[in-house]
């Protein structure tokens, strides 16, 4: 298996190894600096910000081959769908562009004015969450529609990875509260010190 690290990482060449073994998989040679990177929840495919070039590219971590090529973007976060046939570009201040990796082609633009702080991914593979402000909205994937709307009243929530659920903290409250993302309703309240 291939498996993502949190770190930014700036490089010109791209090996993928099998994480057991240490052999390697593939191996990537371009003149460019690789900035911005993830991995498709399989590990079969890796997309990286080339800083050079101003675009995003994606690549098969078992050949090295160049799938896709995503011209004019600017620094962003990526995140694959959970079919790994979609990536999800959340630009600063802006939407989130969901594109179609197999043909290029933008599907949406999902997102709060002001942009998108969070993007949780549920694992049905058909839905997205995203958070922005105080509000969290589900999404289909497939054609952008919105599903479902949420607000909360922290100034700056957390939402789980799979967009499921959100913590918040009122400034007036002592507990954290969780709940449930889609719905609003609380699910726990975890006391905290001080």
């Amino acid at each position: 298996t291939v498996q993502d690290s949190e770190a930014q990482a700036h490089w010109e060449d791209m090996v993928f190894v099998v994480r057991e073994t240490g052999a390697e998989r593939a191996f990537v040679m371009r003149n460019t600096d690789f900035i911005a990177h993830s991995l498709s929840p399989d590990g079969s495919q890796f997309a990286a910000f080339e800083r050079l070039r101003e675009e995003l590219t994606v690549f098969d971590t078992a050949t090295g081959e160049l799938v896709q090529t995503l011209p004019d973007f600017r620094l962003g976060t990526y995140a694959f769908s959970a079919d790994g046939r979609r990536i999800l570009v959340n630009l600063p201040s802006g939407p989130v562009r969901v594109i179609d990796i197999a043909t290029g082609r933008h599907i949406a633009e999902l997102g709060e004015p002001g942009g998108v702080d969070e993007i949780g991914l549920p694992p049905d593979g058909r839905t997205i969450v995203t958070q922005g402000g105080k509000s969290f909205r589900g999404w289909d994937l497939a054609t952008g529609a919105p599903l479902w709307s949420t607000q909360t009243r922290a100034d700056y929530p957390s939402m789980s990875g799979d967009g499921r659920r959100f913590f918040e903290r009122l400034s007036d409250e002592a507990d954290i509260v969780v709940r449930e993302t889609d719905t609003g309703a609380n699910i726990a309240s975890l006391p905290t010190k001080g």
